[in-house]
């Protein structure tokens, strides 16, 4: 799949890849949360390239941990993304 430049964000100078609909995920549980990594495909069209990060049973929703581990997903998945 081609890299498309995504319109709502600022253009630094790389590309943003679009996920595919279904992907290969892995969760891992590390203490009281589990963290999901998603991939997408390399190319030979093995699930092998990390894509994305989730990390889920953060604790009460709302409060200043479960913010902070929120953002942690975004930025590591972000980071995946060459954004």
């Amino acid at each position: 799949m081609a890299p498309e430049r995504d319109a709502g964000t600022e253009d630094k100078g790389s590309e943003v890849t679009q996920a595919p609909t279904r992907r290969f995920s892995v969760n891992e549980q590390v203490g009281p949360f589990v963290v999901t990594v998603g991939f997408t495909q390399d190319h030979r069209g093995d699930w092998t390239v990390p894509f994305e990060a989730f990390i889920s049973a953060r604790g009460r929703s709302g409060t200043e941990l479960d913010e902070h581990l929120y953002d942690v997903g975004v930025k590591l998945s972000r980071l995946m993304q060459g954004e």
